[in-house]
């Protein structure tokens, strides 16, 4: 059984409150398994050699509960983390989406929280339709290209190598 911990990030629970809070959450298999403060005790429960992939989230927001959001969620970080790994430091989706394809995406996660707070929910909707569409063709084009390309600190356009089927 894998585990992936996200931690460090703002949790946005579309909970009838709309609370919105720092915290860590937890998915083991396919489910949620704990947010926030009961988080601790779901780690500590795993059962012995569950594979656990951690994702920091600092300056991220986390949207646990959205339908389809955790397959999402998951390819983005494949994705983002495989560059990591190579460049040694992150890019957002909004980073590589804009360089490979000249699309950025159509807002953030603070419009989001926005919006929730606004009742606006068909946006939010919008907004993430389009980044899961976003996402898709990020991927397709590192398949074709085997590289994605994205814009360094100094405005220079670069290219990472991938290695995608």
């Amino acid at each position: 059984m894998d585990a992936l911990l996200i931690h460090s990030g703002t949790l946005v629970c579309m909970d009838a409150a709309g609370t919105v809070a720092r915290g860590d959450l937890l998915v083991v298999g396919d489910r949620i398994a704990a947010l926030g403060a009961g988080v601790p005790a779901a780690l500590a429960a795993l059962p012995a050699g569950t594979k656990l992939e951690r994702f920091d989230a600092e300056g991220s927001l986390v949207l646990p509960g959205f339908v389809h959001g955790h397959l999402h969620l998951c390819q983005t970080l494949d994705m983002l983390v495989e560059i990591e790994k190579k460049l040694g430091h992150r890019l957002g989706l909004d980073a590589v989406a804009s360089a490979s394809l000249g699309v950025g995406k159509t807002g953030d996660g603070l419009d989001a929280i926005r919006w929730w707070r606004e009742g606006r929910l068909l946006e939010i909707a919008e907004y993430c339709c389009f980044d899961v569409k976003c996402t898709k063709l990020v991927h397709e084009y590192g398949v074709a290209n085997r590289k994605l390309l994205y814009t360094d600190r100094f405005q220079q356009k670069r290219s990472v190598e991938v290695e995608w089927d």
